[in-house]
């Protein structure tokens, strides 16, 4: 291991990528069922949100196991669109509920959006940090 801060944030990238993946289903979630067993348009956004965060996770995981630089770099480059997408989603994309009281403007849109932030901000450094390593340079 030559680059240690590389793979440091290629950890924190797979975590943080992890944490908003689960707590965009089960802690961060949107309002529940209505009373007659339907969802609100808001369910909806969370079940998007979720679809994206799995591929988030996916495309951090193989950062985290492969090796080589550039492809690390490039992968990292492709978090930066799918976080932004994920943090569009709620009431830009599928509208929330009307209501700005309610679980899904409160606690869901927050968390996506700050979390997608942190994963644009780590997949940055990371790219940063993948590019300008030692061993890059010696291979060009």
């Amino acid at each position: 291991m030559k680059n240690k801060s590389a793979f440091i944030t290629d950890l924190l990238l797979f975590l943080a990528s992890a944490f908003f993946c689960t707590g965009t289903k089960f802690v961060f979630h949107a309002c529940g069922k209505k009373e007659d067993g339907s969802y609100m348009s808001c369910h909806w956004a969370e079940q998007a949100v979720f679809a994206v965060s799995i591929s988030i996770v996916i495309i951090s995981l193989l950062v985290l196991l492969v090796k080589n630089r550039k492809f690390k770099a490039g992968a990292a480059a492709a978090l930066i669109p799918c976080a932004l997408m994920a943090a569009i989603i709620p009431n830009n994309m599928i509208n929330l509920c009307m209501m700005n009281t309610m679980r899904c403007h409160s606690t869901m849109r927050p968390f996506v959006i700050t979390a997608s932030a942190v994963i644009i901000i780590i997949a940055a450094a990371d790219i940063f940090l993948n590019i300008n390593s030692k061993e890059n340079k010696n291979e060009a």
